[in-house]
């Protein structure tokens, strides 16, 4: 976590309540999907101040026609996704093209830490696209062992995002409570 600010539209910030919003999707092999509208919507009375994303991959494959939880999760999940997210309130990208949520998310915690807060009010919201590898069918053995005992090839990832930080409470201390 980076520095606190102290104030917040020229009002003293009094406290911060934990707050965070999720929401997930599920991709399959090259396509391209967007979060729905309104999906990263800051719809509450209190600013929300955001410290990281959180970005959580699954992986599904089919066994006779019933999607299944891959076990264990392969590694490289986050080599295969690309995201692009962009701040319509203010009309700012938060990435400049699709990026590799590989390349963000540091490797010890997998999250997406910001140096500074971000700031959101009532009414402004992330538009967040996702796209996929053109194909997840990877094996990581060798094609000697492959050939003796299939092993299952990805058919979608499930994308979880969470934004998570602090609505912050902002206003001159009042004498009573």
């Amino acid at each position: 976590m980076g520095r606190l600010p102290i104030r917040f539209d020229g009002q003293l910030i009094t406290f911060r309540e934990p707050y965070e919003f999720s929401a997930d999707i599920s991709v399959a092999a090259g396509d391209s999907v967007q979060f729905p509208d309104k999906t990263f919507l800051e719809a509450t009375s209190k600013p929300f101040e955001i410290h990281r994303v959180i970005p959580r991959l699954t992986a599904f494959f089919t066994v006779t026609s019933v999607l299944t939880i891959m076990e264990p999760q392969p590694s490289i999940l986050s080599r295969l996704i690309r995201f692009r997210m962009q701040d319509l309130s203010k009309n700012e990208p938060n990435t400049k093209t699709t990026t590799l949520l590989d390349t963000v998310v540091k490797d010890n915690e997998q999250t997406w830490e910001w140096e500074e807060p971000y700031t959101i009010v009532r009414g402004e919201q992330f538009q967040v696209s996702i796209d996929a590898a053109a194909s997840f069918g990877f094996t990581p053995f060798s094609t000697l062992i492959s050939a003796l005992s299939p092993i299952p090839t990805i058919d979608s990832i499930r994308v979880e995002l969470t934004f998570q930080g602090y609505h912050i409470v902002v206003g001159p201390p009042l004498e009573t409570r």
